[in-house]
């Protein structure tokens, strides 16, 4: 079954959601292929972050994460 509702512009997330399915059990959401890897991985590659790239990317996950719950979207 497809979502009929739109999904609200999440910042500091994605650029493009292809497509969005309701299961009876949960949503899937199609989302563009992002090049560059997970936190972890830079971290890994770059053995630690300085303070300002800290605070950044702190920053856009707790405003992602707010952004979510404004508009009633859980994640984990």
């Amino acid at each position: 079954m497809m979502l009929t509702q739109p999904i609200p512009s999440l910042p500091f997330i994605l650029t493009a959601i292809h497509d969005a399915y309701c299961e009876a059990e949960s949503y899937r959401i199609i989302l563009e292929y992002m090049n560059g890897g997970d936190l972890l991985g830079i971290i890994e590659k770059e053995n630690s972050l300085d303070e300002r790239n800290a605070r950044d990317i702190c920053y856009s996950i707790v405003s992602a994460i707010t952004h979510l719950h404004t508009h009633s979207i859980a994640h984990r």
